[in-house]
């Protein structure tokens, strides 16, 4: 993956995306080539390890091809690929986290939360997002919940998938702001 096209050309990517999703392996090869560089900075940016990026980018690319004949505005196809890309990251992130943890009945990390830590964190996190208001608790229940792309949300609650990303990034700050108490997971 090179990504040394420049990523903004709308256009360019909707003249790429309509043969690719009707099976242009061609077309999708350049596609891949123009997003991967930042498809991987962002990747990196989330799993904080160069092959786990590198695992996740391979994941995004392989379900955006599976899922392409779903994609209904071509033009719109790097933000598509975004929320596939970060919805890799972060299973990425959970499996990376699962086989961190200890199984049950063993041992915590020593320095690891304490159940009852975990408990609070998660009766905080409900909170927060609780005291959301209604437009942007639906976008994220939506989108961590359900796991429903940004698309599929906009599609759901009948507005633009630029209101979403909106909501998601507004419900972001919001939550970062009333869980800085807790600091980074």
């Amino acid at each position: 993956m090179t990504g040394t096209e420049p990523a903004g050309d709308l256009e360019s990517d909707g003249r790429r995306a309509r043969p690719a999703a009707a099976g242009d392996r061609h077309a999708f090869g350049r596609l891949v080539d123009r997003h991967a560089g930042w498809v991987k900075n962002m990747l990196l940016a989330m799993t904080r390890n160069e092959a786990d990026a590198q695992d996740a980018a391979q994941e995004a690319f392989a379900r955006a091809w599976t899922n392409l004949a779903d994609l209904r505005e071509p033009e719109a196809f790097r933000g598509w690929l975004r929320s596939i890309a970060q919805r890799a990251g972060t299973d990425m992130n959970r499996r990376k986290s699962a086989d961190a943890h200890p199984l049950a009945g063993e041992p915590a990390a020593p320095g690891g939360p304490s159940p009852a830590e975990s408990e609070e964190r998660r009766v905080a996190v409900a909170r927060a997002i609780e005291a959301l208001s209604d437009p942007i608790r639906e976008a994220v229940l939506l989108r961590y919940d359900q796991e429903l792309s940004c698309r599929q949300i906009a599609d759901r609650l009948g507005i633009e998938i630029g209101a979403v990303t909106m909501r998601l990034t507004r419900a972001h700050r919001e939550l970062s702001a009333s869980l800085s108490a807790w600091g980074t997971p």
